[in-house]
């Protein structure tokens, strides 16, 4: 388990990437970068697209119908993983701690190689220290509009429930062009 205590700012010393243990970063031979959960929403990442603001040699495809396709060194991937498992799903950063980036040939350390790199986003998780609440509400042009809610709350003195949601829907200048997401 990697958790965010250790984290100092945008640092992040530790990351599961490079051998699926807790490790030092610095200890792996491999070029990984991880954005954590403060740069996350400090830069307003929302998806793989944005991620690439971050993160050198990442370009997103632009495809409108996967948003999970991002290029690597030139190189096209067309899924990444969360919690090291294929998704082929849409994503959004509503429920994302952190993301783990691996660049190169090196991916194949996640079971799936890909030339380019490989991304690993991990998901939040419940805070057994406070209850939280959270809700955002985002509009932008277009009919952008994005909510968000994420809630914390302890349940006894060792257990926490998550719940976290997002609703988001944008239109495009073109005709019958639309975007929707819908996450629990």
């Amino acid at each position: 388990v990697v958790s965010a205590e250790d984290d100092k700012g945008y640092y992040s010393a530790n990351t599961l990437a490079g051998t699926r243990t807790n490790e030092l970063t610095k200890n792996i031979p491999m070029t990984i970068s991880t954005v954590n959960q403060e740069m996350l929403e400090d830069c307003e990442i929302k998806t793989l697209g944005d991620l690439g603001n971050l993160v050198p040699s990442i370009e997103w495809e632009g495809n409108s119908w996967s948003n999970s396709e991002i290029r690597f060194r030139g190189f096209l991937s067309k899924n990444q993983l969360y919690e090291f498992m294929p998704r082929y799903s849409p994503v959004d950063y509503y429920n994302i701690d952190r993301a783990d980036i691996i660049r190169g040939a090196n991916s194949l350390i996640y079971g799936q190689a890909d030339p380019g790199g490989k991304i690993n986003l991990i998901s939040k998780t419940a805070n057994l220290s406070k209850d939280e609440l959270k809700y955002s509400l985002e509009f932008g042009d277009h009919g952008n509009v994005r909510q968000v809610i994420d809630a914390n709350r302890l349940v006894g003195e060792n257990a926490a429930v998550r719940v976290m949601a997002t609703d988001k829907k944008k239109e495009f200048n073109q005709d019958y062009k639309y975007e929707e997401f819908r996450g629990i």
